[in-house]
């Protein structure tokens, strides 16, 4: 469950607050633990591209799914 203060941290950084002025708002003393608080945003911003990445078995284009370059590159961006 999200605290109030991820709550705060996400909505200011959704609305285009810097991260280091959010960490102090929060009264952070380094980046690290304001990074805790927007660790929910960054997960539900890699569904959210990884959803518009064609499914495998729905994929007309690539029928054997993705070639394994574009997988690895996706990887390296985290997005597989």
């Amino acid at each position: 469950m999200k605290t109030a203060r991820e709550t705060y941290a996400t909505t200011l950084l959704r609305n285009g607050v810097s991260k280091d002025e959010i960490g102090e708002m929060l009264g952070h003393s380094n980046s690290i633990v304001t990074e805790h608080y927007l660790a929910g945003l960054e997960k539900d911003k890699k569904k959210k591209i990884n959803s518009v990445l064609p499914q495998r078995q729905q994929d007309e284009n690539f029928p054997q799914g993705f070639p394994q370059g574009v997988v690895g590159i996706l990887g390296k961006y985290g997005l597989n």
